[in-house]
């Protein structure tokens, strides 16, 4: 069991407010594929530009139809944007399920949304596009009732930019000043140059037909032969990007972070696309792990990177560069070196030996270790303890090679649960077949032991005398152990402790906070019994259960367990909670906790007591809010948790080594499920600074 209380992310706050105002540029419609090469996909988007981070609420994307033949003035597409801002980079692209369904490796700086059109549909002959504001109509209005090429209806505030192409047919219809040309039928795509921000402007956009070459797979090559006059030579593309013509240095191809064992090889390749026909002058890789080697090939547009044997354990981040006359490209792979399964690992998390009514394949053993850990070398043993069916025969060993934990730490073992399952057990868990007969768990007298180099064989006989002393141990270690007697004379255990004085439980679990190997206080127990709403027989009864039994506790197959009283499990001891971990896409089997994924300035272990997301870089804890009066003061701050508690501090002078005090009435409180305010507030002197601490209970 791990208890942590650590006083961290003080904060002060003045009643004194100052308001900052930032000036942003309005977006604008920045690239467009409407009519991808080889047919319409996914591969169509919109991109939108405007300020880094700006956000988009109250404009909406219009797609207007203009085909003569069509109903001309009819809104194909009306996407509002509320919700969404633009990435850091100033861009928002927005395809079919876009980001999950992008075809286009995006930079991790441009935000992606769902389009809202199913691949394929936008429309690919005369057509208006424009970003409103304040739309009130929807999709299906006819805004140009009699197809005369003038909208009889604006459902909108303003119109804040606006592109189309009627094709070169004065039949139909565009409804924005950005009317743009080509020498011969509708544009596949256009591209706003990179300089021009203008709204509602031709002059900004080229355009042109797209087609592929022997680099761009995609198709995201302008045709020279089908573009507009004012088209730069070579354009193409860049959806996520800058675009082109902008120089650009050389585009390294994202590889994606690895995962590997301790001692384990890893190598990949690092690719290089070059830019404006520029060569790629040097291709390099700093911070390399220790024995860790990256040869760049000729032309600098691949390198090979090699660890034979990764270790020691722990998180590596390596930054690969490519360098051309226009600059410097940089990517970050982390490669995370879990050690291999120890001792203080792995552990046994709970046990189903004794179902109601007759047993079958409700039986189950599950085993908790770090997510993903490869259990080679490890094997699950059932002792016979009853002293007239031979004390310390094996009676199952049940090796764990090949098998992994799950992504949640958990794997459960039991009769035929890799095709059917008789619970519904999450996906993130690991399953595997426990290769015993439904029911043939002992239901008396036994022990279970985990152990590692195991190299005997079911049906052997560890203690030859019954003397409850085991004669061979066929094995390297021990690594958990759990154990209950029925309480006959002659029974014999094979393990440190027993589950109660007398009697034989039905199930027992791990508390969910205790990893402690081999030791009683770890567990509850008892019989389990059905309920209004558990048909299964998997509720502990409380008349027959130990005495830590928490409130309303079950089996929770495939889930982790109940706790029994404070504190959090914490296999990899980096102080901060396992499930809190996985729950932050943090790695639990490495000590992570000094590790900073959102670059907010705030260690992982901080996050972890503040009980804020450690991959998100605005949640953070902060006081909200201050307001003061005559005779008292209120605070508020957040996010807060109800896992957390609070204290309000105080002290006359804001420099000079003053000691803090608490706030008399406001020390240990518990939070609020989003934010907590602390109201009556003594306010008897004339000034005062506050600030708030977070603890773990």
């Amino acid at each position: 069991m791990h208890t942590r209380s650590r006083t961290i992310r003080t904060l002060s706050c003045l009643l004194t407010v100052s308001a900052i105002s930032l000036a942003t540029a309005a977006p604008v419609l920045n690239e467009l594929l409407v009519n991808p090469v080889d047919g319409d996909d996914e591969r169509e988007y919109v991109e939108i530009k405007a300020a880094p981070g700006e956000s988009l609420d109250g404009v909406t994307l219009l797609e207007i139809e203009g085909d003569r033949d069509t109903n001309r003035g009819r809104v194909d597409m009306a996407r509002p944007l509320d919700g969404l801002s633009v990435g850091t980079n100033g861009l928002l692209i927005l395809g079919d399920n876009y980001p999950a369904s992008c075809p286009f490796p995006l930079p991790a700086q441009t935000a992606a949304a769902d389009l809202g059109r199913a691949g394929g549909s936008m429309e690919n002959q005369a057509v208006t596009f424009l970003l409103v504001s304040g739309f009130t109509g929807s999709q299906g209005d006819d805004l140009d009732t009699d197809d005369n090429g003038i909208l009889d209806v604006t459902p909108w505030h303003a119109v804040i930019d606006g592109v189309g192409w009627s094709g070169g047919d004065v039949s139909n219809a565009v409804y924005t000043d950005a009317a743009l040309t080509q020498p011969s039928g509708f544009p596949d795509a256009a591209t706003r140059f990179p300089t021009n921000h203008a709204p509602n402007s031709a002059a900004a956009w080229y355009n042109g037909d797209v087609m592929r070459t022997g680099i761009d797979s995609y198709g995201l090559t302008y045709d020279a032969n089908s573009v507009s006059a004012n088209a730069p030579l070579n354009a193409f593309l860049t959806p996520g990007e800058v675009n082109f013509p902008a120089r650009r240095p050389p585009i390294i191809l994202p590889t994606g972070n690895r995962l590997v064992m301790q001692g384990d090889s890893v190598s990949f390749d690092i690719l290089v696309v070059p830019t404006d026909g520029d060569p790629v002058t040097y291709l390099y890789a700093s911070d390399l792990p220790p024995g860790a080697t990256f040869v760049p090939q000729p032309g600098n547009t691949n390198g090979l990177f090699n660890w034979t044997s990764a270790s020691p354990s722990g998180v590596y981040t390596v930054t690969f560069g490519a360098v051309d006359i226009d600059g410097t490209n940089s990517l970050d792979v982390t490669i995370t070196v879990q050690p291999p399964p120890a001792a203080s690992r792995v552990r046994i998390n709970e046990i189903f030996v004794n179902p109601g009514g007759a047993d079958d394949n409700r039986e189950f053993i599950e085993i908790l270790g770090i997510p993903g850990a490869i259990l080679d070398g490890f094997t699950f043993l059932e002792i016979e303890g009853d002293a007239t069916t031979g004390p310390g025969r094996i009676d199952a060993a049940r090796s764990l090679a090949g098998l992994t934990v799950g992504a949640n730490g958990l794997l459960i073992l039991g009769e035929n649960y890799s095709t059917a399952p008789p619970y519904p057990i999450p996906a993130d868990a690991g399953v595997a077949d426990l290769n015993r007969p439904d029911g043939a768990m002992e239901n008396g007298s036994i022990t279970f032991l985990l152990v590692t180099g195991f190299t005997g064989t079911a049906g052997m006989d560890l203690d030859l005398d019954d003397d409850g002393t085991m004669e061979s141990v066929p094995w390297d270690s021990i690594l958990d152990g759990v154990a209950w007697s029925n309480g006959d004379g002659g029974d014999r255990l094979y393990c440190p402790f027993r589950l109660g004085d007398n009697g034989t439980p039905d199930a027992a679990s791990r508390c969910g906070e205790n990893v402690d190997p081999l030791s009683a206080a770890a567990w509850y127990f008892g019989e389990v019994t059905t309920t209004i709403v558990d048909t299964v027989g998997i509720t502990y009864d409380p008349a027959a259960s130990s005495s830590n039994l928490p409130p309303g506790a079950a089996l929770t197959p495939g889930y982790h367990n109940m706790s029994c009283g404070p504190g959090f499990a914490d296999l990899d001891g980096d102080g901060m909670g396992d499930r809190w971990e996985m729950d932050n896409d943090l790695t639990v089997g490495v000590d992570d906790s000094d590790g900073d994924p959102d670059n907010d300035d705030i260690p992982n272990v901080d996050e972890w007591i503040m009980d804020t997301r450690a991959d998100t870089s605005n949640a953070m804890l902060r006081v909200t809010w201050m307001a003061g009066a005559a005779s008292n003061i209120s605070v508020t701050f957040g996010p807060s948790s109800t896992a957390r508690v609070y204290t309000l501090q105080y002290r006359g002078q804001l420099f000079g080594g003053q000691a803090w005090s608490n706030a008399a009435g406001f020390v240990d409180l518990p939070g609020e499920s989003v934010g907590t305010s602390l109201d009556g507030i003594p306010a008897d002197v004339p000034i005062r600074f506050y600030r708030v601490e977070v603890q773990y209970p």
